[in-house]
């Protein structure tokens, strides 16, 4: 089963929704249809803050692969090993600004048709779908995303951004990498036995989500570095399946199922790659340059980063490693996960 589903794409970014946060919608319409209606209206808000990272990002040359909506927010994709502190501060305040600046165009709208801020407690917790619960609680709901991700300074939270960038105008990207997923960790663990103590199950969901996140923060720039400092020539295969563009994919399950690969090198020009796993319905007809994609060029000596972020981008499973105009090997991506199982645990 995928992870994730693509819903629609903004600015150039793949905007998907992770399949927990379809079962939780399920359940919510289950429990309360118009709770649902209000939380996809606050997704809707996750969403755009994300979207803020994610422009400010794009504009400092740093590439966003997609958005992913999970039931306690939202997750900007990006493959970053070092970034300057400045600029992480300004990617991490847009999504709260965006917040914040939502919030103070409800509350002028609010105003401005003569709405009551002393009733809204009653309109919100009565939960009858009305324009003004909607307006309410998007208001609320706003000024709690912007604050809580300003003001709390741990992973994967905008604080906890800030925080690190402050800390690496001293130090090494890694360290305040490290320095800031330590304090984040002090924080759920605070929020944690808080939480348990108020019976408030939700924040401990939260606090949860904060570990995970400061510890896979703090492991996956670890391994990007990792990933970046060794070659793709450390890795190349020789033993590879090349067929021509007009071949019939049919005709070579034989072929594939020999050399153990449903991805192949198809000899045509531009290069390309086809996976026969993104095939929906398989017909004698289809040929292998029917479903290829363009390989981007990889050398030995590029980065096993680099072939790494490539094969997501073109989601493939495989790479042919180019000297010159010639093809001298493949990089696959199963070789590129053992090569990081190995080197953590190696640590």
């Amino acid at each position: 089963m995928q992870s994730s589903y693509k819903i629609l794409t903004l600015s150039g970014i793949s905007i998907e929704i992770h399949w927990s946060f379809l079962a939780f919608m399920f359940f919510l319409l289950l429990f309360s249809p118009v709770l649902m209606i209000l939380l996809l209206l606050v997704f809707s808000f996750v969403t755009l803050h994300e979207l803020c990272h994610s422009i400010i990002a794009i504009r400092n040359k740093i590439k966003v692969k997609k958005i992913i909506l999970l039931p306690i927010g939202g997750m900007a994709v990006m493959n970053i090993t070092r970034i300057k502190p400045s600029k992480e501060i300004k990617m991490a305040i847009a999504g709260p600004l965006f917040n914040f600046l939502m919030a103070g165009l409800l509350f002028i709208l609010i105003k401005s048709i003569g709405l009551d801020f002393s009733k809204a407690f009653d309109i919100i917790t009565s939960m009858k779908l009305s324009l003004e619960l909607v307006l309410f609680y998007s208001y609320y709901a706003n000024l709690l995303l912007g604050g809580f991700n300003l003001l709390l300074p741990a992973f994967p939270l905008d604080g906890g951004r800030i925080l690190r960038a402050i800390i690496a105008y001293k130090t090494s990207y890694l360290k305040a990498t490290l320095i800031a997923r330590n304090i984040s960790l002090g924080i759920s663990i605070t929020l944690l036995i808080l939480s348990l103590l108020s019976q408030n199950y939700w924040i401990s969901i939260i606090s949860i989500f904060i570990m995970f996140g400061a510890i896979s923060e703090y492991e996956n720039l670890k391994l990007q570095l990792s990933l970046k400092r060794a070659k793709v020539k450390q890795l190349i295969r020789k033993d590879f399946l090349k067929v021509r563009p007009k071949e019939k994919i049919l005709d070579n399950i034989g072929k594939l199922l020999e050399k153990g690969t449903l991805t192949v090198i198809v000899t045509s020009k531009p290069v390309k790659i086809a996976d026969v796993r993104k095939i929906e319905k398989l017909t004698p007809d289809l040929t292998f340059d029917m479903i290829g994609v363009t390989a981007p060029r990889i050398t030995p000596n590029s980065s096993l980063m680099t072939a790494f972020v490539k094969m997501q981008e073109k989601e493939v499973a495989m790479l042919p490693v180019f000297s010159g105009k010639r093809i001298i090997g493949v990089i696959t991506l199963p070789d590129i996960e053992r090569y990081r199982i190995i080197k953590s645990l190696l640590k």
